[in-house]
């Protein structure tokens, strides 16, 4: 899909190893406001990986790295100030750390709040605080600890701080693997509400194929480390490709016609 402007986002030949073993391998890419892109790849391909150095996150110390990522106004991400990247860029993982003792309400505040956390919340904070916790139907839970949700209660915690923080990029890794389907696809469609309004971007990865490609209308697929294809899923996702990424799983993809747009269909 190509977009008027400029990218919001864009890697240039980003690498990274670890022990000398390359994970991620000169990959190339742009995102614009609009663009919805679904991750694809086995597993170990080096998605998780990708997605933090593109958030400007790094899995481990020992990992080493080259290349580039660039806001839209050709500024290095990595020079930026933390919230000045998290309003740029905000990775969503899977999981929320609960060891410490806070609520709904004051882990979701702290997407705002940023490193000087503070309790006493301005009306217009709060206002904000509320649309995210209502959004993500999260109202009646916002005493409880974090402690005693489960965990699709708390990736509904993570898309509400992430929902306060308002990054232009939402990089999401798995973040909806816990919820309940009705979840899914409320949040889904809440945010592709969005995309189609071309508000923000998100790349997101999920192992239930046809979810992702229920709301990505453009993807990425990720074969050892290298970005193997990109673009339209219609024309991208090939059964040659799947075969490619996933050798001896018999997969077959079909174009399913409803009412209102035409849907791509993985069977396996």
């Amino acid at each position: 899909m190509t977009l008027s402007g400029q990218p919001v986002l864009k890697t240039q030949a980003l690498t990274g190893s670890v022990s000398r073993r390359e994970i991620v391998s000169k990959v190339s890419g742009e995102i614009f406001l609009g663009n919805w892109i679904g991750l694809i790849g086995a597993n170990g391909s080096g998605k998780s990986t990708l997605l933090r150095m593109v958030s400007g996150l790094f899995l481990d110390s020992d990992m080493s790295s080259s290349g580039r990522v660039e806001t839209a106004s050709g500024v290095e991400l990595s020079t930026l100030g933390r919230l000045d990247r998290l309003r740029t860029v905000a990775y969503v993982g899977s999981s929320l750390e609960t060891d410490f003792q806070l609520s709904v309400f004051e882990a979701v505040s702290m997407g705002i709040m940023g490193d000087g956390f503070f309790w006493t919340v301005s009306n217009e904070i709060r206002k904000k605080i509320d649309e995210a916790l209502n959004v993500f139907d999260l109202t009646d839970l916002q005493d409880r600890h974090l402690s005693t949700l489960s965990h699709g209660e708390r990736q509904r915690v993570l898309l509400a701080r992430t929902w306060v923080i308002d990054p232009k990029v939402w990089i999401l890794d798995e973040t909806f693997s816990q919820m309940d389907l009705q979840y899914q696809l409320r949040f889904g469609s809440i945010l592709r509400e969005r995309v189609n309004r071309k508000e923000i971007a998100v790349v997101w990865v999920s192992h239930d194929l046809n979810l992702c490609l229920k709301f990505a209308s453009l993807v990425w697929v990720l074969h050892q480390g290298r970005l193997i294809a990109a673009g339209e899923k219609s024309t991208t996702l090939t059964e040659a490709v799947f075969h490619e990424i996933y050798p001896g799983a018999q997969v077959r993809v079909s174009l399913r016609k409803t009412n209102s747009h035409e849907a791509m269909w993985v069977e396996y």
